[in-house]
């Protein structure tokens, strides 16, 4: 049984970490999330 929750464990913090660091991507390459979204989209558009 001690095995089943160390394993369990393991996975939680895995997971935990795994979206923690996708979550500070945008913090460490110093981007803001909204204006990348905004170029990407006015890139899209045809020139007026």
């Amino acid at each position: 049984m001690g095995h089943r929750t160390a394993t369990l464990l393991w996975r939680i913090l895995l997971a935990t970490a795994l979206v923690c660091g996708i979550g500070l991507l945008p913090w460490l390459s110093r981007t803001d999330p909204a204006l990348t979204v905004l170029k990407a989209r006015s890139a899209d558009r045809d020139p007026t």
